[in-house]
């Protein structure tokens, strides 16, 4: 018994919208994922001017970077479920 020929594939085209698009996604994600290092680094030269405006010890305006760091990481964990 022979088995059944393969199908033809026809070619996919990719219309110029759909390359657009994903050129724009590819963009959009890497701005996104450059923002958490732009904003320590301008948040790191701040830390002595927290400090003195609010008139807190140093450890608590590291408190204020640790929670930048986590709102950062736990957003990332509710976007990327919405996203899928």
């Amino acid at each position: 018994m022979r088995s059944p020929s393969p199908a033809t594939s026809t070619p996919v085209t990719v219309s110029p919208a759909a390359s657009m698009h994903a050129s724009l996604v590819v963009v959009m994600l890497s701005l996104l994922l450059g923002l958490q290092p732009i904003t320590t680094d301008l948040y790191l030269p701040a830390l002595p001017a927290l400090t003195a405006g609010f008139g807190a010890p140093m450890s608590q305006a590291q408190l204020t970077l640790t929670a930048l760091l986590l709102a950062f990481g736990v957003s990332q964990l509710v976007w990327g479920s919405l996203s899928d």
